[in-house]
């Protein structure tokens, strides 16, 4: 973005900006296990400008398989690791958005969420006549439950354990998430999406960034 383009967003002001551009969206702060379905999460109804267009001057419409955006709101209110929760056009759907930075005077990014999931760290079983060695849901302990988050499709997959000339890959991915306060994902920790059938996906990869979790995982089948 040039410096011009800074200047056109920044002299009218991102909170400005935001009311007459922007749609109302519900604010929540995470504090609680299901940041936007709690109501001890939410702060308050703002206006929000949110667009694919970092220069904050156009209605761009997200890339397919690309959920990073940018948004006009009041820098004073908002925070990173907020969610904000609206329709982007009258009458659409309502969606999720976690706000990633907030590099004032760089546009505020936010990632658009599409799947709701749970976390759990597995626990190795009690040695005995029955022991298990595999991972239990009775032994696992919940790291973080029902959080937005972004679920980017990986490009190729990994073999399976069976490797039998009919198996197909085993899809992996990237989940994007904010940095969750006191959380610290780990190696071979699980997670489980919202869908009606849910998948479930161990985590190959973790890093903790600047915009907040960056995670790979490979779905379970088991």
């Amino acid at each position: 973005m040039s410096g011009t383009q800074i200047a056109a967003v920044w002299q009218i002001g991102p909170q400005i900006t935001a009311q007459v551009l922007g749609l109302p969206f519900d604010l929540f702060r995470p504090r609680t296990t299901g940041p936007v379905a709690t109501l001890t999460n939410f702060v308050q109804s703002i206006p929000a400008w949110i667009t694919a267009d970092p220069n904050l001057m156009s209605a761009r419409a997200f890339d397919y398989g690309k959920p990073r955006g940018f948004a006009a709101v009041d820098p004073g209110i908002v925070q990173v690791g907020d969610y904000l929760q609206g329709a982007l056009t009258v009458g659409g759907p309502t969606e999720t958005f976690f706000v990633a930075s907030m590099d004032i005077p760089a546009p505020i990014q936010v990632v658009r969420c599409n799947h709701t999931l749970t976390f759990y760290r597995p626990s190795a079983g009690t040695p005995g006549a029955s022991y298990y060695g595999g991972d239990l849901t009775t032994n696992q302990t919940t790291l973080v439950t029902s959080w937005p988050a972004a679920i980017i499709q990986g490009t190729k997959g990994n073999d399976g354990d069976t490797k039998l000339p009919s198996d197909q890959r085993l899809p992996w991915v990237q989940i994007l998430m904010p940095n969750v306060l006191g959380v610290q994902f780990r190696f071979a920790d699980f997670a489980y999406d919202d869908q009606p059938q849910p998948c479930r996906y161990e985590l190959s990869s973790t890093e903790l960034t600047p915009l907040g979790w960056r995670l790979t995982a490979s779905l379970v089948v088991s």
